[in-house]
């Protein structure tokens, strides 16, 4: 079945997980297969989308550890052998896009090897901070070379506080000369904890001379249950630890959204429209399911506005001050979703939005009933703005 195009405004898209890795484009020396990525591309760009690629994924034929078994088949997580053979394969996807794709990520979710030249659990690249400060090295060159306006981020690391002090390892091996985005995951089972994550990249930016380079979460995502119930917890514990159902991950898509514009994280792509375990469509007949509500209307209520949260809940209720054009609201929500009450912030008029796009007229001092997931309670009592 071929994917639709989605049915919710978006502004960037990362060309991931769909059939465009290296090896997928090179399978064999001077053996090259464009097709599907020209029509990505071109795909991406008819719809007016900005497109980030991830580079990495090393052609079996490639690697140094080629009969090994990585988390997207044989070898793909490995080293070049050769550090022409990469320059070539980035050469040639930076030529035949240039003016097209106008972000480049540093391959997906490194981790660094044991004294053995080991890594445990899927595998996207194995090995140490100096051989992705190679890798990067070589990208810069041939980008800024090829095509000067398009930009370069740090490989997508992940893991809360140990991601930021494996970027901290990249960055102060070298590769703070090769960035122009910071990119990072932001998985967390409680989306909050981004905001310390957020932080603490921020820190490791500064010590490494980068204090104005943007954070981007380039993936995050939850398990989401589908009508045929097919998807199971995948880890003991963390982000992967719980599978939610539909309206359950749009309240923690909405959280995820709120935190990254508090903390400063300029951009957020989610994982995935499409996914089979993770998506915002059913896997058996692309409908839309509540995370497409959600994401309208967490949309909507940030697109243009300023927030600001305290970073540390009262009782577990959380609470953003937002702004938009002299216009105030608040938004507020709880950690663990459950039945329970809100105590409406203030006096006068109030006007309560909900992610399934209700609207309830209240009074500021009220207490209405609520489920914790978060809304938006708007000051003069008129509904908020529509977003572009």
């Amino acid at each position: 079945m071929t994917t639709k195009w989605p049915s919710v405004p978006f502004g960037a898209w990362r060309i991931w997980d769909s059939y465009l890795k290296w090896a997928d484009i090179q399978p064999a020396p001077g053996v090259w297969n464009f097709e599907s990525f020209d029509r990505q591309v071109s795909l991406g760009l008819q719809n007016e989308k900005e497109l980030t690629y991830t580079l990495g994924q090393t052609a079996r034929w490639a690697s140094v550890s080629g009969d090994e078994k990585h988390a997207w088949g044989m070898g793909t997580g490995g080293m070049p052998k050769r550090m022409e053979d990469w320059k070539s394969y980035v050469e040639a996807v930076v030529t035949r896009y240039k003016g097209r794709i106008k972000v480049y990520e540093v391959w997906n979710e490194p981790k660094y090897s044991d004294a053995l030249g080991r890594c445990r659990g899927a595998i996207f690249f194995c090995g140490k901070p100096d051989d992705l400060v190679k890798l990067a090295a070589v990208a810069h060159e041939v980008i800024k070379r090829v095509d000067p306006a398009a930009r370069l981020a740090t490989p997508g690391f992940t893991d809360s506080i140990r991601g930021a002090a494996a970027l901290d390892a990249y960055l102060s091996a070298g590769g703070a000369r090769y960035t122009d985005i910071a990119s990072f995951h932001f998985y967390e089972l409680h989306p909050e904890k981004g905001w310390e994550t957020a932080q603490e990249i921020k820190r490791v930016l500064a010590k490494n001379g980068l204090a104005n380079v943007p954070i981007w979460n380039t993936e995050v995502g939850y398990l989401v249950q589908t009508r045929a119930g097919e998807v199971k917890a995948e880890w003991d514990v963390g982000p992967f630890s719980r599978v939610f159902s539909p309206a359950e991950a749009g309240a923690r898509m909405a959280r995820v959204h709120i935190v990254a514009a508090s903390a400063g994280v300029e951009r957020v792509f989610w994982y995935a429209w499409d996914s089979k375990h993770m998506g915002m469509i059913d896997p058996a007949d692309q409908i839309p399911n509540q995370m497409t509500v959600s994401y309208r209307v967490v949309r909507r209520w940030l697109v243009g506005a300023t927030i600001s949260c305290g970073g540390r809940p009262v009782m577990d209720t959380w609470q953003c001050d937002v702004s938009n054009s002299g216009r105030t609201a608040k938004l507020v929500w709880k950690s663990e979703i459950g039945q329970t009450s809100l105590l409406l912030p203030g006096t006068g008029p109030r006007l309560v939005e909900g992610l399934d796009e209700s609207r309830a007229q209240a009074k500021g001092g009220a207490i209405i009933p609520w489920d914790g997931a978060p809304v938006l309670v708007v000051s003069d009592g008129k509904p908020w703005y529509f977003s572009r």
